[in-house]
């Protein structure tokens, strides 16, 4: 007799927090369930486990460009860094502090994650083997309350960070002689997400009061300019690109402190931000919190999740409303939405489930939580199970529901 077992698959577990995430393809979501991620196959209708567990409940999940690699971090700020092509951990390491959000940039070269009131740019691993995969670049001072969400331009030259201060903030990654960063308001409480539009400097910001904020930038992402040194400054880089096979510049930490209300001389010859205009989500007497967001470029779509579990879906910049639908009675806690845009993953923590929407009605998209209240992941209110006798199908009685989970 065999007695060496190993990991398979996971049961009976549910969505409780986390990002969720599209695969390259489109047609699987990644998806935090307690202290383990799942992947749901919607093509095939299967759900796989990888191998592994943080110690505390997934908070925040970034997934590279190409798909192959994934920082996940639990809540008490220890992180993972994991193949999901030979679905193994190859680093570990940890951030000193709770992680609110984990982005890599588009071109995969460098990850940012906020944590506290600081955000903090890290150089991605790459092919080659290093004893530390997690080096810091820079660490960006400027909101005065935590962090809370991140985006990229297409081109990986900027980022912005959203906070609870009520504040944007508009960083460049590289250092740019006319953007260092900026600081936009105009909202009137913590912002939920911010998003660049597709290969501009123009951005949005959404605040959890239902408020969205366009935002026009007076650059395109080819005028920044890099800032050339001068001086001494100038002799020491001359030594530094000499002293290049020694020790690489890009591992030297960086700090750039950023303010609210920089001088009158800082803005001469910078980029410049006007708003557009500004737009209310919820109608007149209606305070339905907004929690969870995402953004399509190429198709324009704006895609809201609401406390009440109503979500919106928008065409910007119009803010023309194209859907409007409620799928549960709990607070949507994260929304994804795949490549192509026909999908939508909805992540409800309170009702521990996870509803995926599909635009093309034609097809048989297994939902990991429909509307009909079928539900894959057993529910705490679970009272019987049985399977048949070939162990292909799993039947759990949740309150008077019945749930069928396919096992191979």
């Amino acid at each position: 007799m065999k007695f060496a077992y190993r990991f398979s698959n996971l049961l009976g577990t549910v969505y409780r927090c986390g990002d969720l995430h599209f695969t390259c393809d489109g047609n699987s979501v990644i998806s935090p369930v307690g202290n383990r991620v799942t992947v749901f196959d919607l093509k095939n209708n299967r759900s796989d486990t990888l191998p592994l567990a943080t110690r505390y409940n997934i908070k925040c999940v970034g997934l590279s460009p190409d798909g192959r690699l994934a920082i996940i971090v639990d809540e008490g700020g220890a992180a993972l860094l994991v193949s999901l092509v030979c679905r193994s951990v190859l680093h570990q390491f940890h951030f000193k502090g709770s992680v609110h959000s984990v982005s890599f940039s588009p071109d995969g070269r460098k990850f940012v994650v906020t944590k506290g009131n600081i955000a903090q740019m890290y150089h991605a691993p790459g092919k080659k083997r290093e004893f530390n995969a997690f080096v810091l670049d820079k660490t960006y001072f400027g909101p005065y309350d935590e962090t809370t969400c991140i985006d990229w331009t297409d081109d990986s030259r900027c980022f912005v960070v959203g906070s609870k201060d009520m504040s944007t903030w508009v960083f460049g990654a590289e250092r740019w002689d006319n953007l260092i960063y900026y600081a936009l308001g105009g909202h009137k409480d913590a912002i939920v997400a911010c998003f660049f539009e597709s290969n501009s400097l123009d951005l949005y910001s959404i605040s959890q009061d239902g408020a969205l904020c366009v935002w026009q930038c007076d650059t395109p992402p080819e005028g920044l300019k890099l800032k050339a040194p001068t001086g001494w400054k100038a002799d020491l880089l001359r030594r530094e690109e000499e002293e290049e096979e020694e020790e690489e510049e890009g591992e030297r930490e960086t700090t750039i402190r950023g303010k609210a209300t920089p001088a009158e001389e800082e803005k001469t010859g910078k980029v410049k931000y006007s708003r557009l205009a500004k737009y209310f989500f919820n109608k007149e007497g209606d305070f339905n919190n907004l929690t969870a967001a995402a953004y399509h470029k190429k198709i324009h779509l704006l895609v809201t999740g609401f406390a009440s579990g109503i979500f919106h879906l928008h065409e910007l910049p119009e803010f023309n409303l194209i859907h409007s639908l409620s799928i549960s009675d709990q607070r949507i806690a994260s929304v994804a939405i795949n490549s192509s845009g026909d999908w939508i993953a909805f992540g409800c923590s309170g009702a521990f489930s996870i509803a995926i929407e599909t635009e093309p009605p034609e097809e048989n998209v297994p939902e990991v939580q429909p509307r009909s209240g079928q539900r894959a992941g057993l529910q705490p209110e679970q009272t019987t199970e049985t399977d048949q006798p070939d162990h292909g199908l799993l039947l759990a009685g949740v309150l008077g529901k019945v749930a069928s989970h396919g096992l191979f």
